[in-house]
């Protein structure tokens, strides 16, 4: 460390950095999209000139700041102009005394090219002052010259010797913050930070430091003998969190305490606290207004989930939020994006923060900005790396299985009733414990081996071996770098990320690569040039084999099958052919036709490929002060494919060559490896958008103001899919000349067409182009007026004039309470109140003006019929955009210093012009059957949603140890208010049957669920009770047939009313630790279940429930399952009105462990080690489990048609600055 002079009052005398040369990518649009549509070697020339940029980019920098050289002329310079022109021209920044300027002498120069410490001899030289160059802080510090030695006895030399201390002071982010306040504790004066976040402070040793900066905690630190170079690190106070963070439309960036509108903001501190592969499950639980609703679930996708925005706004059209990345709209997979490129997040709720987007925002809009370079900032280097794992799926979480034993004992009433007589003339398979029951029989199988084999599936559950040979834990490794900086004139930001997942079922796994490149530079005066480039490369495997893919199409799955046998080794299960049809086949010399899943999962070479690409180019020009006009181009696209390669040895091979196999021997199928290519599947969008914003301040009046038009153009399309038998993998080659159009005997005795590839294809084109306009008026920043609109046009809707475009419009007004004089009450910090109302829209791709016809050729079907057409839609060329109304009025506070904080909002959304199906007679002859209730799509219907948002912030502990709260509490609700019905339906259309979507009743919900009233069961004979006209019957069939909608019951609804979380965060000096909590309320389901007599008929009919069905008197009072039927039947019209009666509709309400976070800051608040800035380490758990839930019923109620819970995680990572 080097120890330098007093400067107790150090100051820039002007603001400077080194300088970086500006970097342009060579033809985006030439080379780069060239680059994209290669493969890997192409792929890498890319990495190539990627890396070329960086060498560049850093190469550039370290000789501008190395070779410093100064040109000035002038006469009687002061000191002051000098280092001025120095700063602007070598970005070095000085330090002194502020009165060294003052008692300096001027100075006349006339010097051209001269080295910068040659410039400071020359200046310097006669003022006293001499200098020292610090290149790797870019910092010129300046001392007086202490006067001679003398004999006489200073006493001020007897004071405690001064210590220099240096420093760098950034953000939780690790950006510079200039201008804090750096000062010792108890004494006057003091300095502030530069641009860089750098100061230099003389203190004594044992001097305690206080730093300060507006919108963060102090800190203080205490001063030690031999002071090094300190990195300083401020956390927000709650209070710059709240009012004085800075909001994105997608459009202009404004403090949130200057916007009118409801946003909801999180940072990157935020999304950086949970580790999930995608941006939006990173906003789970901590955004304000949105809901996750995971009832959408099923099966074993247990990831999915909706996004809703303040509830619903549509009914039939697309429901989630419109997603903007880096201010353009984007509809490509979410997964494309990285989430450590992002640098935040804000969710637009209402009117006026949303309209600005127009008729695609009527549900909410999540604006996704990127991170990007900073002018004046050195190189920095950011690394992360982060391993989750993941629990095994719990496979006997599903209802859905019976004991082995008890399903073999149906099975056993069934064959001894003869129930497969004539399945055993069929080729097909049906029981596997049947057929042992045949061997028996027809004496093919000895006593004592039959005993065995029926004791060991007894003794079975197909569940433990697909644990321990199908599924395995899931992990994924996540792995990120960027770099970002730069000069006066160009900043940049070069991020690449690289992820590898290991899937929960044994076969499957996936990669991404994302490259982010970004560069901005001032090429003269004014004008600021913008390029971006975006790649992001997917690949996946796709081998594996689930549970249920182990059924058949005819029986099912069956809890005694097993994967090994005793030893250990694979063993043959069941396909749809019967296990004697195959081996007579291979007898007869056809290819071995058994099916072992465990064997097939190496055989397969499934893979999936996707690509995403963005390209954007910006040129912002400054007209005069405070007005500039903004131009942006944006290039997307992505594309997918599919590649199924099967070798010969596969079971789908072998398989296909033995069905096809005509009873004269010859083989139309060859034995061979097998390509297919799925249809290609690309989206292509061209953006275009021309801005003016201005912005200047007269007096006490602050003027906002933006308009601009932008035009979209969005291509889908597919290509034709390909098909290669008898194909070498090795050579590449295989043949695709066959006979796709002829019928072939197969095995089995049925007849089918060759497998030919998928010739569909489809053209997509939308476009649309729009008119925009927003301004705010701020007037003694404590009053705001704001008012938007936007006009929209599409080819999507409307052949009539006045229906090709629509005008939407917001409005706002906020006013600062607690700034006015009048205000009295101290325990208020700050009170905000705001109002808003406006509309906006939404777009349903699904209809058209127009219509519609689906073109088919039908080659394969008949070769004289070269193609037919079919109307799927008879147009309606009154279609419209949809429209939604939104009142929002709310309060932001802070009280009790600070200590509580947060915001209330209410809010009403009004969707009118809805489109949704209407009921109408079959005598119109138009729109499309079902179940003989037609229906026609057009704009008729209205919704209502209504809703409270509140979030609340208490700093419950502050000191050494801090503890803080963040309570989120949501409502919405939502209720038709228009929707046309006949009235020809019956009470069994509301319960979803046959298919039947459910019709909406004016005053509910659009997620209502119905019912059959529950009056329990016949105590004589385990009967479900049933009521009608007041009188208890048993005529299920006529009860149904006649039903009435008024006589259903509501149950409720299947979206929660009301969710929210609890988030806790603790601190105790570099270790924090975070909880949170979520819950969901006002929701049910409908539970899954099984009539009893239904486990008779097959096909994997098996529940649960069958173990609990009513069988003596008495049992009615400890369960609703009915006594049913058995081997005999049971009346399926008893069955209906059980499985859809109200005792299956269970409460959703709960509270979960959503995730924890504990995390452990290594370097921030201490002294400099070695190269890095700032280290971060961390553990985290997620899915943990409820702490509570309203039905004790073994099911998730958050996805409870999913066949499992999602698995725990569990997660490490380390996050490094340097």
């Amino acid at each position: 460390m080097k120890k330098n002079a007093s400067c107790n009052e150090a100051g820039s005398a002007f603001g400077g950095n080194p300088l970086l040369p500006a970097i342009r990518p060579d033809d985006l649009n030439g080379r780069y999209r060239r680059l994209y549509q290669a493969s890997v070697p192409k792929l890498l020339l890319m990495m190539k000139l990627l890396s070329l940029f960086l060498v560049i980019a850093l190469l550039s920098g370290y000789v501008k700041g190395t070779a410093q050289n100064v040109t000035l002329s002038g006469k009687d310079l002061t000191l002051k102009q000098v280092f001025r022109a120095i700063e602007k021209q070598t970005g070095y920044v000085v330090f002194g005394k502020q009165d060294f300027l003052a008692k300096s002498k001027p100075v006349t120069l006339n010097v051209r090219n001269l080295p910068l410490s040659a410039l400071l001899e020359k200046v310097l030289k006669d003022q006293g002052i001499s200098f020292e160059l610090d290149a790797s802080t870019l910092s010129i510090v300046l001392s007086r010259i202490p006067p001679p030695v003398t004999d006489r006895i200073d006493l001020l030399s007897l004071e405690t010797p001064r210590i220099l201390v240096t420093g760098t002071i950034v953000d939780t982010l690790g950006n510079p913050l200039s201008g804090a306040s750096v000062q010792v504790k108890g004494r006057a004066g003091g300095v502030v930070s530069d641009k860089l976040g750098r100061f230099f402070l003389e203190a004594k040793e044992k001097d305690r430091i206080v730093v300060s900066f507006v919108g963060y905690e102090k800190y203080e630190f205490p001063v030690g003998k031999g002071e090094g170079n300190w990195v300083i690190v401020l956390r927000p106070s709650q209070d710059r969190m709240e009012n004085v963070e800075v909001v994105s439309n997608g459009y202009q960036q404004l403090p949130k305490e200057r916007a009118t509108g409801s946003f909801t903001v999180i940072n990157r501190e935020m999304l950086n606290r949970s580790t999930g592969p995608d941006i939006l499950t990173r906003l789970e639980g901590i955004t304000n207004g949105l809901l996750f609703n995971r009832t959408v679930a099923e099966g074993e996708d247990v990831g999915e989930f909706q996004l809703e925005s303040r509830g619903r706004a549509t009914i039939m059209s697309e429901s989630t939020p419109l997603i903007v990345l880096d201010n353009f709209p984007f509809e490509g997979n979410i997964r494309d994006i990285n989430p450590n490129d992002v640098e935040s997040v804000t969710i637009l709720r209402d009117a006026a923060a949303a309209s600005i987007w127009g008729a695609r925002a009527g549900n909410g809009v999540i604006v996704i900005t990127t991170r990007q370079g900073n002018y004046n900032r050195k190189a920095e280097i950011s690394i992360s790396a982060t391993t989750n794992i993941f629990s095994k799926p719990d496979l006997f979480y599903d209802r859905r299985f019976m004991p082995s034993e008890m399903v073999m004992q149906i099975e056993k009433e069934k064959f001894e009733r003869g129930d497969w007589l004539g399945d055993e003339n069929l080729k097909f398979s049906f029981s596997p414990y049947a057929e042992l029951l045949i061997k028996r029989r027809d004496h093919l199988i000895s006593e004592e081996d039959f005993l065995a084999e029926e004791q060991r599936m007894k003794n079975t559950d197909v569940r433990n071996d697909a644990l321990k040979y199908l599924y395995r834990n899931a992990l994924q490794q996540q792995y990120s770098m960027n770099i970002n900086g730069g000069s006066n004139v160009n900043k940049y930001f070069f991020s690449v990320g690289y992820d590898k997942s290991r899937s929960a079922m044994v076969g499957d796994d996936d990669r991404r690569l994302t490259l982010n490149m970004q560069n901005s530079f001032k090429p003269v005066k004014n004008l600021e040039i913008t390029t971006r480039l975006t790649y992001t490369r997917t690949n996946a495997n796709k081998n594996a084999f689930n549970i249920t893919d182990l059924g058949t199409s005819r029986s099912g799955l069956r809890p005694y099958t097993r994967l090994v046998d005793e030893n250990g080794k694979p063993v043959a299960v069941e396909r749809n052919i019967r296990t004697a049809t195959t081996e007579e086949a291979e007898a007869a010399g056809m290819l071995p036709w058994h099916f072992s899943p465990l064997e097939e999962i190496g055989l397969s070479d499934n893979t999936a490929t996707g690509s995403f690409l963005n390209l954007l180019g910006n040129v912002r020009y400054q007209l005069m002060e405070g007005i500039n006009i903004n131009a942006t181009y944006q290039y997307t696209e992505s594309n997918n494919s599919g590649r199924e390669y099967y070798a010969p040895e596969t079971y789908y091979v072998r398989n296909l060559v033995n069905l096809y196999t005509q009873p004269n021997g010859t083989k139309p199928i060859p034995y061979g490896g097998i390509l297919s290519l799925s249809n290609p599947l690309q989206q292509v969008q061209h953006s275009g958008r021309i801005q003016v914003n201005g912005q200047r301040n007269f007096g006490e009046h602050d003027i906002a103001v933006l308009g601009g038009a932008e035009i979209r153009q969005a291509v889908d399309q597919s290509f034709p899919g390909s098909i290669l038998y008898n194909y070498d993998e090795d050579l590449g080659v295989g043949t695709s000349r066959m006979d796709f159009t002829k019928t072939y005997l197969l095995y089995t005795s049925s007849g089918a067409t060759i497998p030919g590839p998928d010739q569909n294809t489809y053209y997509k084109i939308d476009r649309y182009l729009s008119y925009f306009a927003n301004a705010s008026h701020t007037f003694r920043s404590k009053y705001i007026l704001s008012g938007s609109a936007r006009w929209d046009g599409s080819n999507l809707f409307g052949v009539k004039t006045n229906q090709k475009g629509t005008l939407l419009w917001s409005a706002g007004a906020s006013w600062e309470l607690s700034a006015e004089d009048f205000f009295k009450a101290k325990w208020v910090d700050y009170l905000r109140l705001r109002s808003t109302y406006g509309s906006s829209g939404n777009v349903n791709k699904g209809v058209s003006a127009y219509p519609v016809i689906d073109y088919s050729a039908s080659s394969f079907v008949d070769p004289n019929l070269e193609r037919y057409a079919s109307i799927t839609s008879p147009g309606n060329p009154s279609l419209k955009w949809e429209r939604v109304a939104t009142f929002n009025i709310g309060a932001d506070w802070s009280i009790f210093n600070r200590r509580v904080s947060g915001s209330l909002e209410f809010f009403t959304k009004k969707a009118n012009d809805l489109i949704g199906d209407a009921f109408i007679p079959p005598s119109t002859g138009i729109g499309s059957a079902n179940n003989q209730i037609r229906s026609y799509r057009y704009n008729y219907a209205a919704l209502r949603t209504n809703g409270i948002d509140l979030q609340v912030t208490t700093k419950n502990l502050e000191g050494p140890f801090k503890w803080q709260t963040t309570w989120i509490v949501n409502f919405a609700k939502d209720k038709v208010t228009d929707y046309y019905n006949s009235g020809t339906l019956l009470g069994v259309n509301y319960v979803g049957l046959y298919g039947f979507q459910t019709p909406l009743e004016i005053g509910r919900s659009v997620s209502g669920i119905y019912a059959f009233p529950w009056n329990g069961l016949d105590p004589s004979n385990g009967k479900v009770k049933l009521l009608k006209d007041g009188q208890s019957t048993t005529d299920y069939a006529g009860y149904l047939a006649s039903v009435k909608p008024g006589d259903m019951v509501y149950a409720g609804v299947t979206s929660p009313v009301y969710y929210g979380s609890i988030l806790n965060n603790l601190e105790w000096k570099r270790l924090q630790l975070s909880i949170l909590l979520t819950w969901k309320a006002g929701y049910v389901y409908r539970r899954s279940t099984l009539f009893p007599g239904m486990e008779y008929e097959g096909i994997g009919s098996f529940h649960a429930d069958i173990l609990q069905k009513w069988k003596k008197p008495g049992d009615e009072l400890v369960t609703n399952v009915p006594a049913g039927g058995g081997l005999n039947g049971y009346d399926r019209n008893e069955a209906t009105v059980y499985m859809y009666s109200n005792s299956l509709i269970a409460r959703g309400d709960h509270i979960a462990i959503q995730d924890i976070n504990l995390s452990y800051s290594v370097l921030p608040g201490n002294r400099m080690s070695g190269v890095f800035k700032s280290a971060r380490i961390f553990l985290y758990a997620r899915n943990l489990g409820f702490l509570w839930k309203a039905d004790r019923n073994n099911v998730d109620p958050s996805m409870p048609n999913a066949r499992y819970p999602q698995p725990k995680q569990f997660s490490a990572g380390v996050q490094l600055a340097f």
